[in-house]
């Protein structure tokens, strides 16, 4: 079984990725942003994840992000933020 998250943040000019129920997160109900991972990112959005329950994100993974849209992930249940000092948190959408 292909690890297709630890293949996405080794991608060194990824900025802005969309994940959505195209893609085939395959490693269960944990999705996990590793140390080191995804170091150019700014913008994030998750969209029709449903199998995702967990998320997390090591301490020095995506240390640029400043955007992150969530839609229609119906069972993650929280969005760890500990570890992103570059997010800036704004009003939920309506």
């Amino acid at each position: 079984m292909v690890d297709q998250m630890a293949m996405l943040e080794k991608i060194s000019n990824l900025r802005s990725p969309r994940l959505n129920s195209t893609f085939a997160y395959n490693q269960g109900s944990t999705m996990v942003f590793s140390k080191g991972g995804f170091l150019r990112l700014e913008s994030l959005s998750l969209f029709l994840l449903t199998n995702i329950e967990e998320w997390k994100v090591e301490e020095g993974a995506i240390p640029r992000l400043y955007r992150l849209h969530i839609g229609s992930c119906s069972k993650l249940k929280t969005v760890p933020v500990q570890h992103v000092p570059s997010l800036v948190l704004g009003e939920p959408m309506k």
